[in-house]
């Protein structure tokens, strides 16, 4: 056993190295046009990585301020038709906007990265936008990652429920 212990941690080591050379996950959010996969869906997602797992981690929320509160409550994903798509019914109420946030991580610990999308809902439920985070590095590329509380906050105020 101790001879197939660096065999192990090499094949660990070039298993990181190539999901960090291929990048972050990534994470499509789009809203359902035509006749949806799943009854009642209204957004669908298809989540990306570098790495075998069968299935990504992903997981999404919802956030609003009510009574001058933050209401944050869990968004369940629904998996369809292929690996990492998954389809999302309307679980939030009427009458006041939403930020949705889509969340992807890639590795057991997050340790190879971390995307997240937006899906900003008006107060009549309509979807206003959906974004990618995105950063740019050294080069100029662009690529996804995660948000931080400010950015989630700064949505916030561009649906007018922060101040």
């Amino acid at each position: 056993m101790p001879a197939l212990r660096p065999a192990l941690v090499a094949a660990l080591a070039v298993t990181v190295l190539a999901a960090r050379a291929f990048g972050p996950p990534q994470i499509t959010v789009t809203e359902v046009r035509g006749n949806p996969p799943v009854p009642g869906a209204v957004l669908l997602v298809e989540g990306h990585h570098h790495t075998d797992e069968p299935e990504a981690d992903l997981s999404a929320r919802a956030i609003t301020i009510r009574d001058g509160r933050r209401v944050e409550r869990p968004v369940a994903l629904t998996r369809y038709g292929a690996v990492r798509h998954y389809a999302v019914t309307r679980q939030w109420d009427g009458g006041q906007a939403w930020l949705l946030v889509f969340t992807i991580k890639q590795g057991v610990h997050r340790e190879l990265g971390t995307a997240e999308s937006f899906v900003k809902v008006d107060a009549g439920g309509r979807v206003v936008a959906i974004e990618k985070v995105m950063e740019r590095n050294a080069r100029g590329d662009r690529y996804p990652r995660g948000a931080t509380a400010a950015e989630v906050d700064e949505a916030l105020r561009g649906l007018g429920l922060l101040r």
